[in-house]
């Protein structure tokens, strides 16, 4: 199972670092403590046999901090936990991307980081960051 897992996440960060990777199978508003709103994505991929949860979320501000990412992740987690529940999924990854303002680019580019959210043996969830 933990192999499997690894399989997906890898292929995610691969997707982060050479494509945008919109995903658009199930939209949810996510309102975030700081009173602002996003729109996270939801998509199942089913690896090895297990079924994954894969959410998406994209921050369009320049300014961001580490402890800010974290915090709206675990809000991010808090409003998605229902679904991976109701579809029966004990394996979740939350992929954050956010704008790079060090690209000189005339597009927009984003970079990302990972979230794992794993059903333990005892039922309760474990999050965690992946890279």
């Amino acid at each position: 199972m933990r192999l499997v897992l690894q399989t997906v996440v890898i292929g995610i960060i691969i997707c982060l670092q050479f494509t945008s990777c919109d995903l658009q199978n199930n939209s949810r508003e996510v309102e975030f403590s700081s009173g602002k709103t996003g729109i996270v994505f939801l998509e199942e991929e089913t690896a090895g046999g297990e079924r994954v949860m894969i959410v998406d979320y994209k921050n369009d501000d320049l300014v961001r901090k580490e402890t800010e990412i974290e915090k709206q992740v675990e809000e991010i987690w808090r409003s998605v936990t229902g679904e991976a529940e109701e579809r029966g999924i004990s394996n979740v990854v939350i992929k954050y991307r956010f704008r790079d303002p060090t690209s000189d680019s005339d597009e927009e580019v984003y970079s990302g980081l990972l979230f794992e959210a794993e059903k333990i043996e005892n039922g309760t969830w474990k999050l965690r960051r992946v890279n």
